[in-house]
């Protein structure tokens, strides 16, 4: 197996924006933690642990998921060559990796967000209609206040716009602006992928941008089950994933995962990482995934799509570009508060907890302070942070809810509030 990459010739609107130091940036479960991290070093890529189950379900092992959009602290967007890696055992069959680079790459996207603290990220995508609707996963264009997409073998660069996304399967669907008449993957079926079938892996490997990386090697389970984390309290299960040996690494999120007959069977989204610990690159950090990834299955996320395009949101489906915000930052097991003013945390108990408040918001306008916990919204009686965010996942910004809550005199309270807009959740 091999990792190859060149740059494109790029061109912007603007200037290319600079890129921070790798660190882990602000995901729901980790918001208080990795904004004093910003604060000293600047948030660009992030990371969550995971175990691992295989299909039956009857053991375990400590894996890592990418949940990188990931900036190494000496790049720029459009920066140094890629990295190579290799995988470990044997595939049956053969598969043609050069062939199969030069037909998929013109429609394999590099993708960069910028998020609302100004720290940039990245990741991969891929483009799956001639006007450029694009598949990636959710974890790459969360908390985005700006997308930018270039096709790396050509240097294009467009502005993307959320149609909307999955937080629970991890897919999301972006629309290019002004981007008519592109090229598209060929899209295969992965219920016929096998054990230790070929396959290759195409994306912006370590968030270099230019020409797609490619990397191959072979299907080690087709029904993997991920349970995803930082190691905290909060954790999101991704099911029946196709686990291939590859070295798929950071920035590779949301790119094609291609069987021999170069179709996409899958959105590579997870990485083991060597030794353990958060998915991270860098300054003293390593970089090899330890071969093993994990690919969500392409229908399951096509299915997402045509929900999204059917403005369908049922089954966890959000349909749109913001997510909805009351404006407070909650109280979790081990942190107090979160300045994203979403909904951060785990569960508290009884209620959610209100540890900050910001000032015009939702909630402050309601007249919730710190100290208060909020139990119930529309009536419907709200046990933790976890539950309150569940809730605000289903409800888009203008909506109008009804908040009872207990505040720190112990009185109970209720006022019907306008929600807020933010990013992508």
């Amino acid at each position: 197996m091999s990792r190859s990459g060149t740059l494109g010739d790029m061109s912007y609107d603007e200037p290319p924006m600079p890129a921070p130091p790798s660190r882990p940036s602000p995901r729901r479960w980790l918001a208080l933690l990795v904004a004093a991290m910003v604060v000293v070093v600047g948030s660009a890529a992030r990371g969550r642990a995971a175990e691992t189950t295989g299909g039956g379900g009857s053991s375990s092992s400590t894996a890592t998921v990418d949940t990188t959009p990931f900036r190494p602290a000496d790049s720029t967007f459009g920066g140094s060559d890629a990295s190579s890696g290799s995988s470990s055992g044997s595939a049956s069959g053969s598969i043609d990796v050069d062939g199969i680079a030069e037909s998929a790459s013109p429609a394999v996207v590099n993708i960069q967000t910028t998020l609302e603290d100004g720290n940039q990220a990245a990741g991969s995508g891929m483009v799956i209609t001639g006007d450029g609707i694009v598949l990636t996963n959710n974890h790459v264009i969360e908390g985005a206040a700006r997308i930018r997409v270039e096709i790396g073998v050509t240097g294009e660069t467009y502005t993307a716009e959320v149609l909307g996304y999955d937080v629970a399967d991890d897919v999301a669907v972006l629309q290019l602006v002004d981007a008519p008449n592109m090229e598209t993957v060929r899209i295969g079926d992965p219920s016929e992928v096998q054990v230790n079938d070929p396959i290759v892996a195409i994306g912006n490997a370590q968030g270099r941008f230019g020409a797609p990386t490619v990397v191959s090697g072979f299907v080690s389970d087709v029904s993997e089950t991920i349970q995803a984390g930082d190691g905290g309290t909060d954790t999101e299960t991704l099911r029946d994933m196709i686990e291939v040996r590859a070295e798929i690494v950071s920035g590779d999120s949301g790119g094609p995962l291609f069987n021999a007959a170069g179709e996409v069977v899958g959105i590579n989204s997870a990485a083991e990482i060597s030794g353990g610990g958060r998915f991270g690159f860098g300054p003293g950090s390593g970089s090899s995934s330890g071969g093993v990834g994990y690919a969500i299955p392409i229908d399951r996320a096509l299915g997402i799509s045509e929900q999204i395009s059917n403005g369908d949101e049922s089954n966890g489906v959000y349909v749109g570009s913001q997510r909805a915000l009351l404006g407070v930052g909650l109280e979790a097991s081990g942190a107090q508060g979160s300045p994203s003013f979403g909904f951060e945390g785990g569960p508290v108990g009884s209620g959610a907890g209100v540890a900050v408040v910001q000032s015009g918001g939702a909630a402050d306008d309601a007249g919730i302070e710190p100290g208060a916990t909020i139990v119930a919204v529309d009536g419907n009686d709200v046990a933790s942070a976890d539950e309150l965010r569940d809730v605000m996942e289903t409800l888009h910004p203008g909506d109008g809810i009804r908040v009872d809550w207990i505040d720190g005199s112990g009185n109970q309270q209720r006022a019907t509030v306008e929600l807020g807009a933010g990013p992508p959740a």
